[in-house]
């Protein structure tokens, strides 16, 4: 099976989703499925081997550009190149702060919801005819809710079924200011009627996105986070460390809907032994 597997970078930032992302597509390679793991906005920056290509697509500079210009959205494909180098992208991104605020970002977020009718049209047409060409996949896995505008387009261009992760990002929608917050919330509920299937971290947030999204449960398949432990066998800890207990680190977000947390994930969850396989809350 070949899978393209379209994400979004965060700039210079370490990204919870940037990094299950990359490690699930990396488990996924060692078990034999052919994925393509796409960065959109800018490169991901993960703190393991990277998977992801070396292009990115809806480059950050271009897509800002085309939101407040007008003229940025009909330019030849020489002049957004230039925007869309990765090394342009990893130095705008180190060198200026990116606002990523939800109070700032309302009209950029509807246009990128609309899909193929939003001012990034452009890059949507240019992402989907490269897989097309590049990578002919059997399914299409989009990293959040975010990118539902991309579904539409997607499936009636390649023919083949689109899934997509939900991942928090209502936090990021209702923080929109108005109207932007109503408009996108009600895009989103209408591109996601585009989307084959949702990946769900847990039964919580699975009913509450149910009504978010408002669809029925039948739409939601329940796939829960695992926990790379390839780096946590016998000899894995430095000498220094050995004579200490492990530290575990985590990374949540909670909200009155859900809580999720970000680890490494690969398609399986592994239990403890001697212990009953854990679960999501």
């Amino acid at each position: 099976m070949r899978v393209a597997y379209i994400a979004a970078g965060a700039g210079g930032m370490y990204c919870g989703s940037c990094i299950h992302d990359n490690t699930l597509a990396a488990a996924l390679l060692q078990q034999g499925t052919e994925v393509t793991l796409i960065p959109t906005y800018t490169p991901l920056r993960t703190d393991e081997d990277g998977v992801s290509i070396e292009r990115v697509f809806y480059g950050g500079v271009n897509v800002y550009l085309q939101e407040k210009l007008p003229f940025f959205r009909h330019t030849p494909r020489l002049v957004d190149w230039l925007f869309d180098r990765p090394s342009l992208l990893g130095w705008v991104a180190r060198t200026f702060t990116a606002s990523t605020s939800a109070a700032d970002l309302g009209a950029l977020t509807v246009s990128v919801l609309q899909g193929e009718l939003g001012h990034q049209k452009k890059e949507l047409q240019r992402l989907v005819r490269w897989i097309r060409d590049q990578v002919k996949p059997d399914v299409v896995h989009l990293t959040n809710s975010m990118f539902a505008g991309m579904a539409r387009y997607l499936k009636e261009e390649l023919g083949v079924p689109v899934l997509c992760s939900i991942q928090g990002e209502e936090l990021f929608l209702d923080a929109l200011v108005e109207p932007y917050r109503s408009i996108a919330h009600t895009t989103l509920q209408d591109r996601a009627q585009d989307i084959d299937g949702f990946i769900s971290p847990c039964q919580r947030y699975t009913d509450f996105m149910c009504d978010y999204l408002a669809l029925p449960a039948s739409r939601f398949h329940l796939v829960r986070l695992g926990i790379n432990l390839s780096e946590c066998g016998p000899g894995s800890r430095p000498a220094a460390a050995s004579s200490r207990p492990p530290t575990i680190a985590t990374a949540s977000s909670c909200s009155a809907h859900t809580t999720t947390t970000s680890t490494r994930s690969t398609p399986r969850m592994a239990p403890s032994a001697g212990r009953s396989k854990p679960t999501a809350t």
